[in-house]
């Protein structure tokens, strides 16, 4: 399976699986706690008030299955918050489950 094409191609239905745990606790990679409030085309971050749009996820799934925090620092805006997001057992399974069924 071409997994930058599966990710890529299926950024919405993974949006829509991000959308499912909005207010869920995550932790960024340092293990700060934290949660967020999904929208059609962004999120905004309870504990900071950032929001992070629906398109630095897009950019951020062109690096998955192997995402690095480092792949996404200087291209997206909350970088720790997508990584900590995308990278969560939480959504991998969900995501692992829509590969398995394509």
């Amino acid at each position: 399976m071409d997994y930058d094409n599966f990710y890529i191609q299926n950024v919405g239905l993974i949006w829509e699986i991000i959308k499912l745990y909005e207010g869920e606790v995550f932790k960024t990679k340092i293990g700060v706690p934290f949660t967020y409030k999904a929208y059609t085309d962004y999120i905004i971050i309870n504990e900071t008030n950032q929001t992070i749009k629906k398109e630095y996820f897009k950019l951020a799934c062109r690096f998955m299955p192997d995402l690095e925090l480092k792949n996404i620092q200087k291209i997206t805006r909350g970088p720790q918050y997508i990584y900590a997001i995308l990278t969560s057992n939480k959504i991998k399974s969900n995501i692992e489950n829509l590969e398995g069924s394509n």
